[in-house]
């Protein structure tokens, strides 16, 4: 049996239509025979993963225990599979940004920023050498206030101790935590033999 040969097509394609399924854009493109061919548009982003990938980015605040380069990372993970092109990637980034971070943005963001800009401009905004020195002085001289809740307590102190040592082993923390954990708590952790965090806080919560 002979090959059929490949349909030809037209060089102007028609204007694409989503997808009644997904709403990805499609476009319809019509051959020299006079057939009609539907096909994605990969010019354009599926609506539907956008929106699932757009879902699973990160939101970031700009308080001093949140890593901007961390950050802006797990950003570029997930975006560079969701079909968004890079131009587009500091708009998408920026509707998750909160607080401090938000109003930075709207006093600074610029619609054709460059993602490269972006990171940049977010990291020397909030991971200056001034908000270093504040994550190290609130990791070693605040202690638990009267009824803070110990698991909240000791979840502030890991996030702090990875900003100002992010290649050290929390578990390294938990001596300097027990210190400035209410009085009642540091007997029983002080000799305890946790071998993880989730070790210690359980016990600190059982305490």
């Amino acid at each position: 049996m002979p090959l059929q040969p490949m349909p030809t097509t037209t060089a102007t394609d028609k204007k694409p239509q989503p997808c009644q399924e997904c709403g990805h854009a499609t476009r319809t493109t019509t051959t020299a025979e006079g057939g009609i061919i539907t096909r994605p548009d990969t010019t354009r982003a599926c609506t539907a993963q956008t929106a699932n990938y757009m879902s699973k980015l990160p939101e970031f605040s700009g308080t001093p225990h949140e890593d901007p380069v961390a950050y802006t990372h797990q950003c570029e993970v997930r975006l560079a599979c969701s079909g968004i092109t890079i131009d587009e990637w500091p708009e998408n980034t920026s509707e998750r940004l909160r607080g401090p971070a938000h109003e930075w943005w709207q006093r600074w963001g610029r619609a054709d920023m460059e993602w490269s800009e972006f990171t940049e401009a977010l990291n020397h905004r909030f991971n200056a050498g001034s908000t270093l020195v504040q994550c190290t002085s609130q990791f070693y001289s605040s202690t638990q206030r009267e009824g803070e809740p110990v698991e909240e307590f000791i979840a502030h102190k890991i996030q702090l101790f990875r900003r100002i040592s992010p290649l050290v082993e929390p578990i390294r923390a938990l001596p300097t935590i027990t210190l400035l954990l209410r009085d009642e708590l540091q007997p029983l952790l002080r000799i305890s033999r946790a071998t993880s965090v989730e070790d210690y806080v359980q016990l600190a919560v059982a305490t």
